[in-house]
């Protein structure tokens, strides 16, 4: 039969299996570095393309811009000639078939002309008027068109000034459609979004919501009221998945369009590029549950063979923590233990078998008082209220002696304090011999004796005093060349049915007999007296 092997010789010999488990973790992290890589280029391609898509966006809208103030600044000779104005608008609408349509302003903003009528619209309130009369041009917010009742972007670009006069403004109007269908063409896949909205998130172009086109809303004054989530705000330089409108994560960015007033994103479904990263985890993963399934029995084997043991002695470490110090060390197969473990469980067996020891010792000299051999006031204190309710519980009366030798302090005086603890031992002795097994004996401090005896009245209390009082006084103490007698005097109470004094029944016991010991030094010593429930308290 092999000798019995260490701790460490049995973690060499699965050491071979768990190599298996490091393997795992390396390319759990492995991949976990690729998933970052993986989604920094994501993200990267993201803020490429929405950057392209910015640049398209605005180089739009500046280049109708720019057709509008072309048009305002060399098309358009005579204001004065409706005809003439509305023949140029007309030329122009031709050329440029993105506008919905174009009008000419005077310069009191009082009426428009369009290609083909004259109407009396007042839009000297618009701001793109007011830019106008200050010779700037202007792309404006989202309106409700005045004229054509739909939501429209107007540009607006003033006609040349005159001795520094304002002559008037040429817009064009129009919807969204353009940078929509721009947009729409730039989507690299069906599930890529590419959108405007504003800076508060109101959709201002189409977008796809679980392959669904989602159109923009307008109320009567122009504004966009179909909310959408946008991405975080720092989502341009930190990669940010986020739940869009239909649910589901994505990564995404921003950049502001337009002066901060509209808001062009990008977005990528997580699952479209991390699709083939998820079945290389979830392979992985396989295999590391796979290498655990097969590792588990030998691991099992192992910690049983370390854990019983351990657990036993637990339990047992536990029990001498909560007092109870005589329980035996459990019996264990020691056979198939590791040895350090077989070590431990030894020592430890011969440590709690001294501590039980030890602790018993304690016990005794804590409740003992060493001069005398009889137990001390603490040990009353313990077992005194459970004497006194088994009494109670019984229906069986009880009684307390309180003894204190007479003229001690003249002993000491006399023959010395050795002599005076020869006469303390004797003393005891004669008490101890004297009383039943249930009787409980101490010493109370100095020369004061208490006895605590149940199932006695106080007929049988007084002639126990009595008997004790006699045997002290007729027996000689000898103490090397001294020889002298003693006497005691007794104060005796019995347990009654109310505390008077004190916070216990047995205070109340206590301070009675004590009293009563008072009263038989006041009558002359040597004798015993019994208190009467009768006595004024205050004797």
């Amino acid at each position: 039969m092999a000798g019995p092997q260490s701790i460490a010789a049995r973690l060499r010999a699965f050491s071979i299996l768990l190599v298996t488990i490091p393997l795992c973790v390396s390319v759990i992290t492995f991949l976990l570095v690729i998933r970052g890589i993986v989604v920094d280029s994501s993200h990267r391609d993201i803020v490429v393309e929405l950057k392209h898509h910015k640049f398209l966006a605005e180089d739009w809208l500046n280049y109708r811009l720019r057709d509008v103030f072309f048009f305002a600044q060399n098309r358009i000779q005579k204001t004065s000639d409706i005809n003439m104005l509305q023949v140029g608008l007309r030329n122009f609408l031709t050329f440029h078939s993105s506008f919905d349509t174009v009008f000419f302003i005077p310069p009191e903003g009082s009426f428009v002309v369009g290609p083909y009528d004259k109407s009396s619209l007042d839009v000297a309130d618009r701001e793109y008027f007011k830019q106008a009369q200050q010779g700037i041009p202007t792309i404006s917010n989202l309106l409700a068109g005045r004229y054509t009742r739909q939501p429209t972007v107007v540009f607006a670009a003033p006609l040349p000034f005159k001795n520094g006069k304002f002559q008037g403004l040429i817009i064009g109007s129009l919807g969204l459609q353009g940078i929509n269908e721009i947009l729409s063409h730039l989507r690299r896949t069906q599930n890529d979004q590419t959108y405007m909205a504003t800076r508060e998130g109101f959709l201002l172009t189409t977008r796809l919501i679980n392959g669904q086109v989602v159109h923009p809303q307008y109320d009567n004054q122009g504004h966009a009221t179909l909310k959408t989530t946008l991405p975080p705000a720092n989502s341009l330089h930190k990669p940010t998945f986020y739940k869009n409108d239909a649910g589901n994560f994505v990564l995404g960015a921003s950049q502001p369009l337009k002066n901060d007033e509209w808001v062009l994103v990008q977005e990528r479904p997580l699952d479209e590029f991390l699709y083939g990263y998820g079945w290389i985890l979830l392979m992985t993963i396989a295999g590391a549950l796979i290498s655990i399934a097969l590792l588990t029995p030998f691991l099992i084997r192992l910690a049983r063979r370390i854990t019983l043991p351990l657990k036993s002695l637990t339990v047992m470490a536990e029990e001498i923590t909560h007092g109870q110090y005589d329980n035996e060390c459990p019996l264990l197969d020691t056979e198939d233990m590791p040895v350090e473990i077989k070590r431990l469980y030894e020592n430890f067996c011969f440590m709690a078998e001294r501590v039980s020891q030890q602790v018993t010792d304690l016990e005794y000299l804590s409740y003992c008082d060493t001069l005398t051999g009889m137990r001390n006031r603490r040990y009353l204190t313990r077992e005194g209220p459970r004497l006194i309710n088994l009494c109670e519980r019984g229906n069986t009366p009880c009684s307390c002696l309180i003894l204190d030798i007479d003229h001690f302090k003249n002993v000491n005086d006399t023959w010395g304090h050795d002599t005076g603890d020869i006469v303390l031992q004797n003393t005891a002795r004669t008490l101890s011999s004297m009383l039943r097994a249930s009787d409980i004996a101490i010493r109370m401090g100095g020369e004061e004796f208490a006895i605590l005896a149940p199932h006695t009245d106080k007929e049988a209390a007084m002639t126990l005093a009595e008997r004790i009082r006699s045997a002290i006084e007729q027996k000689k103490i000898t103490a090397g060349e001294n020889s002298l007698n003693i006497t005691v005097s007794t104060g005796v109470a019995l347990l009654a049915p109310n505390v008077t004094f004190g916070s216990t029944k047995l205070d109340d016991m206590l301070i009675k007999a004590d009293k009563a010991l008072y009263m038989a030094k006041s009558n002359g010593r040597n004798r015993c007296e019994q208190w009467a429930e009768t006595t004024p308290p205050d004797t």
